[in-house]
């Protein structure tokens, strides 16, 4: 098997001090955290913007100064998200940020009633997504929550035209979505298009298992604070990179050495980093 890709998603739009007190929430916390999180194998970090009070940010400016101190601090790939969760975001507000050039935004392909409230993704939120991370050379990750979501993607990423390999990230547990159990990811892997890449992640006391079954299919994984806070029952983990360093250490013993993100940049089909602003 080759390398893995893990992914370190490191504040999600709802995971709060009250949950657990290592949370970052400024640009400089999720800097630190980035860098934290690629030395502890992670090659690629995914990122939501907060406020002081923890609440979603999402608009241009903010992003784009989120990028250039993750960049400065991290040679992670990074995956923005463009989720409107927590907000009342329009269509224009989720996709700003993708003016920064990041390798990687999350691409929802579907509506769905997670829980008691509705996770709108419009046609025209896809249709807008489609054009500018075209036009900025941001690879999708096609952020997915059930297996018709994936039948969408794959129609998605073949009709607009984009640069193999077709890149998934499994969600599972989400209420509304499909459940964190074997028999499902199984499906979903089996039902991906030649030459696809994927990945995995699980919300909750789901996020190890979920990892573990994903390392042994030989597909990558994601981590992070944003889909689970415990580094085991009733202990918290300490900051994201302690549930990096524990599944990296994990995929060794399974004879699957972390990706850097050079090698994370050849599986995915990206190009050369961009430079921080300062840089040669």
């Amino acid at each position: 098997m080759s390398g893995v890709i893990i992914t370190a998603a490191l504040t999600g739009a709802v995971t709060s001090r009250m949950d657990t007190p290592y949370v970052p929430l400024t640009k400089h916390e999720i800097a630190r955290e980035a860098a934290a999180c690629e030395a502890a194998g992670a090659a690629v970090v995914h990122l939501h913007l907060r406020d002081a009070e923890g609440s979603p940010r999402l608009g241009e400016e903010p992003f784009l100064e989120l990028v250039e101190e993750v960049r400065v601090s991290t040679k992670a790939l990074i995956c923005l998200s463009t989720s409107s969760w927590g907000t009342n975001a329009g269509v224009d507000e989720r996709i700003a940020g993708l003016t920064a050039k990041p390798d990687l935004a999350s691409f929802h392909v579907g509506s769905m009633n997670r829980g008691e409230a509705l996770f709108l993704n419009s046609p025209e939120y896809q249709r807008a997504l489609i054009e500018i991370t075209k036009r900025n050379g941001v690879k999708p990750e096609f952020e997915l929550f059930d297996l018709g979501q994936l039948a969408r993607a794959v129609e998605i990423h073949r009709e607009s035209g984009y640069a193999e390999p077709f890149y998934a990230q499994f969600v599972l547990g989400v209420k509304g979505g499909c459940p964190a159990e074997p028999r499902h990811l199984l499906h979903m892997v089996e039902s991906l298009p030649p030459g696809a890449v994927w990945s995995v992640a699980a919300v909750g006391r789901m996020q190890l298992p979920m990892n573990l079954l994903g390392l042994i299919l030989g597909g990558n994984i994601r981590t992070g604070l944003e889909d689970n806070v415990f580094l085991r029952r009733n202990v918290l983990a300490p900051g994201n990179a302690a549930l990096v360093e524990r599944i990296a250490g994990v995929a060794r013993e399974l004879g699957r050495e972390p990706a850097s993100p050079e090698d994370a940049r050849g599986i995915l089909g990206l190009g050369k980093k961009p430079s921080a602003k300062g840089e040669g």
